[in-house]
């Protein structure tokens, strides 16, 4: 099973990750993914996260350096979808103050689309 699909639309990408992200290959491959994205003028992404378990520590601190690429380039990330476990643990690491989270992929696509 694939852990990564990504979409890419007219004026954003939507990266929609499945399964676990433990820092190994499936991780190197979201890093990858990423800096693609970041590379871009002005770049926007949602990340979508409906079908991941779980998320260690090194894809949180990977997202935080990812949101900051993203504000250097005047460009938009969002997270949606993340279950009630891994929103947990963006608010107990305070991370969910940096992050820009929303609940679902069509409210991420309404806020990326303005």
């Amino acid at each position: 099973m694939k852990n990564i699909d990504v979409e890419t639309m007219d004026n954003y990408s939507i990266i929609h990750l499945s399964g676990q992200f433990t820092g190994g290959a499936e991780t190197d491959e979201l890093v990858n993914e990423f800096d693609k994205v970041t590379n871009l003028k002005n770049p926007r992404l949602i990340v979508d996260f409906s079908n991941t378990s779980y998320m260690s520590s090194i894809v949180i601190g990977l997202l935080v350096k990812t949101h900051a690429k993203f504000n250097e380039a005047d460009g938009t990330l969002i997270l949606c979808s993340l279950n009630t476990t891994l929103r947990n643990v963006l608010k107990m690491t305070k991370v969910d103050t940096v992050l820009y989270i929303v609940d679902s992929l069509e409210q991420a696509k309404e806020k990326i689309e303005f």
